[in-house]
């Protein structure tokens, strides 16, 4: 398996619905990309703020 992460930083003020739409869009992708076993989409908890660098969300596809 392969776990591919990928952490945004969104703009400032981006509606959730925009970023929930977004998601959505990103797990449909199950349906046209054959080896996608897994899609997570979560907020960034690190507690190393500083690391971090405005990056407060991650989503990740994991591949067969």
């Amino acid at each position: 398996m392969i776990r591919h992460i990928v952490a945004l930083r969104f703009r400032a003020g981006m509606p959730m619905e925009a970023k929930q739409a977004l998601y959505r869009d990103l797990a449909a992708l199950s349906d046209h990309i054959d080896g996608i076993l897994d899609f997570q989409h979560f907020e960034n908890v690190s507690v190393e703020t500083p690391l971090v660098r405005g990056f407060d969300d991650l989503f990740w596809f994991d591949f067969r």
